[in-house]
């Protein structure tokens, strides 16, 4: 196996073992007050992390040369980023439309990060539909 895939590979066992950990803590962590931290830790930071490890990951093995079924598993975390980037953004232009702000400037805000979001989930969604994705970024 090579370095660099081994390298990948224990960076993604580890941002999965302490989200695993974090989820664990969260769900079965009794009345303690280690539960709410373990929550928003999952939320904010493991799971996130996890994600784009993963999606690291796959890019590293589909530069190795893949079977068709592998190369497909590799593709589903930046597929499933893609999807929420998305449903977040149409939400958000969704708020700027219909939320009340106080003042226009956070309306405007708003938007401009919904639609630079929406951008970006597109951006990821086309670049795995190819059949040849560009695998250099």
């Amino acid at each position: 196996m090579d370095r660099d895939v081994l390298a990948a590979i224990v960076k993604l066992t580890a941002a999965a073992a302490v989200a695993i950990a974090l989820l664990l803590v969260w769900v079965f962590g009794g009345d303690s007050w280690l539960r709410p931290v373990a929550a928003v830790s999952f939320v904010v930071v493991a799971a996130p992390v996890a994600l784009l490890v993963s999606i690291d990951t796959g890019r590293m093995l589909r530069r190795r040369g893949l079977g068709r079924a592998a190369t497909i598993a590799t593709r589903l975390p930046q597929l499933f980023l893609g999807a929420v980037a998305c449903v977040a953004a149409i939400s958000g232009i969704a708020l700027a439309l219909f939320g009340s702000f106080s003042t226009p400037w956070l309306r405007v805000g708003c938007a401009l990060t919904s639609a630079g979001v929406l951008l970006y989930g597109i951006s990821l969604l086309r670049r795995e539909s190819g059949a040849k994705a560009d695998v250099s970024s």
